[in-house]
């Protein structure tokens, strides 16, 4: 794994494990195992990104529900960042908000097309950004086509 010794205490007895954790969404549970770094000496647990599972992110983006905690976590396991995210969705950050806590209702089919995309990230693929990319507008300073 990614450290030899404990961030919180500088100790370097530290070993590998696993945990089993569940994480509750709207109306749904999903359980996954996550490798973490145990502490020896101060008991901390440390969780590196790099060693977590994709396996809820998979679940969620196969069968929801559409709700914002779950919106929330597909949106935050891309590898895109968010206003990149913003300009190929053509929405606001207004928006993003609004969904992500509830204030306003998450439209099925950017929900639909996040889920997508995390599907193909995880799966080694880029059919829906490749899609989401050829429909954006072109710049102002792009060469005309050939006419």
């Amino acid at each position: 794994m990614e450290f030899d010794m404990c961030p919180r205490c500088n100790s370097n007895k530290v070993t590998e494990g696993q945990s089993d954790l569940e994480h509750k969404f709207t109306g749904r549970t999903i359980k996954a195992t996550y490798r973490h770094i145990q502490c020896d000496a101060c008991g901390s647990r440390l969780y590196p990104a790099a060693g977590q599972p994709q396996t809820v992110a998979l679940e969620l983006a196969r069968g929801g529900p559409v709700a914002p905690d779950t919106f929330r976590w597909l949106r935050m396991s891309l590898a895109i960042p968010a206003p990149r995210l913003l300009t190929l969705l053509g929405i606001s950050k207004a928006d993003l908000v609004a969904w992500e806590t509830g204030r306003a209702q998450i439209p099925v089919a950017v929900w639909v097309t996040v889920a997508a995309l995390v599907e193909d990230q995880l799966e080694g693929r880029s059919h829906t950004l490749a899609r989401l990319e050829s429909l954006q507008p072109r710049s102002e300073t792009a060469a005309p086509a050939p006419g």
